[in-house]
C-alpha cells in the first residue's frame, strides 16, 4: 500500500482575526460533544466503501464508531491484573466487557500521553515513547511493547466538507508506532485537520504493519457531516492524555479495519 500524503500545507494564514495557538485548536478538538463523519476506504470503489462514523467525546472518554453508543464502565475495571494485596501472583477476576461476539483487545499506557500534545510548533516533531500492555478480550495479560509517537504540526488549510466549509485549519501528521519484539508491529498514522469552531473536520489514517510473517493494511478518510454546534463561548475539556483504551477489529487479514475505538482519558498533569 502507497503511503498516502496531501499537498504541502500553507503557513499559518494573514487574518485580521485573532491568532489563535494550537492549544486553541486542541480545545476545541477535546471539547465534549458528537460529531458524524462520512467514512470512506481508500482504494475502494462502490457505496458500499462509505458508511457512517460516529465520535462522542465526553470529559473522561473519547467513544468512536461501533463502540460510539456502548456503555461501558471505566476500563480499567475489565483488566485482569494482579493484586499485589492478595500476597500472590494470581489476577483478580474481572467482568468482561459486553459485546458480545465482536473481537476487541485492550491496551494501556504506562505514561498516559496526548495524541496530539497542546505545546506542538510549527514543523517541529514532537515525540514521546512508552511501554505499552497489551490484553486480550478478556482482560488478561497477554505482551507488553512500546508505543512511538510523532506528531508534527504541518500548517493551515481551509476545509470543505459536507458539513460545510471550515477555514483556518490546523492540520497535524500524528504517527503511532506499536511495536512488540518478534510478534506485531502496527504503524497507524494520521492526517488530522481541526477547525477552532467545530474540533476534527477531517481526518486522513493509514493502519497497517506486520504480524508475524503476514503484513496488512487499510486506509480511510473521515470528513464531517454534522457536528452538535460547539463552540469556542462552550466550556473546554481541559487537556487530556490517553491512559487506556479498546479497539474493536473487523474484517481478516490483510485488510483489517478499526470499527470502532474507545479510550479513557485524564488530566493532564501540570509541569512542576
Amino acid at each position: 500500500m502507497p503511503t498516502w500524503r496531501p499537498p504541502v500545507a500553507a503557513s499559518r494564514p494573514a487574518t485580521t482575526q485573532r491568532v489563535l495557538s494550537p492549544a486553541d485548536y486542541l480545545e476545541a478538538w477535546c471539547r465534549p460533544g458528537e460529531s458524524v463523519y462520512q467514512r470512506r476506504e481508500m482504494g475502494v470503489e462502490g457505496p458500499e466503501a462509505v458508511d457512517t462514523y460516529v465520535r462522542r467525546n465526553t470529559t473522561h472518554r473519547i467513544s468512536e464508531g461501533s463502540l460510539a453508543d456502548r456503555w461501558l464502565m471505566p476500563l480499567d475495571a475489565y483488566l485482569q491484573k494482579q493484586d499485589e494485596s492478595a500476597g500472590d501472583s494470581s489476577p483478580t477476576r474481572r467482568p468482561t466487557a459486553p459485546l458480545g461476539k465482536a473481537f476487541w483487545v485492550f491496551f494501556e499506557v504506562a505514561e498516559p500521553m496526548d495524541p496530539i500534545p497542546p505545546a506542538i510548533a510549527d514543523g517541529e516533531p514532537a515525540v514521546t515513547t512508552t511501554s505499552l500492555q497489551y490484553f486480550d478480550r478478556t482482560g488478561r495479560p497477554v505482551a507488553r511493547g512500546t508505543l512511538t509517537r510523532t506528531a508534527v504540526l504541518e500548517g493551515y488549510e481551509q476545509v470543505t466538507c459536507p458539513a460545510g466549509r471550515f477555514d483556518r485549519c490546523m492540520r497535524v501528521r500524528v504517527d503511532l508506532r506499536v511495536y512488540f519484539p518478534l510478534v506485531l508491529t502496527i504503524n497507524w498514522n494520521s492526517y488530522v485537520w481541526i477547525s477552532p469552531e467545530a474540533g476534527e473536520v477531517r481526518r486522513v489514517q493509514q493502519f497497517s504493519g506486520w504480524f508475524l510473517l503476514f503484513w496488512f493494511g487499510s486506509a480511510h478518510e473521515f470528513l464531517l457531516e454534522s457536528h452538535d454546534g460547539r463552540s469556542a463561548s462552550a466550556p473546554a475539556a481541559p487537556p487530556t492524555h490517553w491512559a487506556r483504551g479498546m479497539v474493536n477489529l473487523g474484517r481478516k487479514l490483510p485488510r483489517p479495519r478499526i470499527e470502532g475505538i474507545v479510550v479513557d482519558v485524564v488530566a493532564t498533569q501540570p509541569a512542576p
